[in-house]
């Protein structure tokens, strides 16, 4: 489970899709106000060349180029969207290479 109490980074590559979105939601399913409006990290935000090798920071506050606002102590989710997947990626959903969720510091 993600906790508030800690801070994470996330890193993946590319995607074969038109876009793609990583969002944090609470554990209902809602966007956690934070005072940056800071919920998300899609495709669009990266230069190309990072498309194959990006990372964004889940955080309290900004630490790398990207990153995720945590406002909060309380369980978190992150949920991944693959905008129009070409058919290759739908046909190997099964196999494809998630991004990797690294636990950094945590205050107790």
């Amino acid at each position: 489970k993600l906790s508030g109490k800690c801070s994470y980074r996330v890193s993946g590559g590319a995607m074969d899709a038109r876009w793609w979105s990583l969002t944090l939601y609470d554990a209902k399913g809602y966007l956690i106000p934070n005072r940056a409006s800071v919920y998300s990290l899609g495709s669009a935000a990266l230069a190309p060349v990072e498309a194959s090798n990006w990372q964004v920071d889940i955080a309290r506050t900004r630490r790398g180029t990207h990153w995720i606002a945590m406002p909060d102590d309380q369980p978190f989710e992150l949920t991944l969207r693959a905008y129009h997947p070409s058919p290759k990626l739908l046909a190997a959903r099964g196999s494809v290479t998630l991004p990797r969720i690294e636990r950094r510091e945590c205050r107790t």
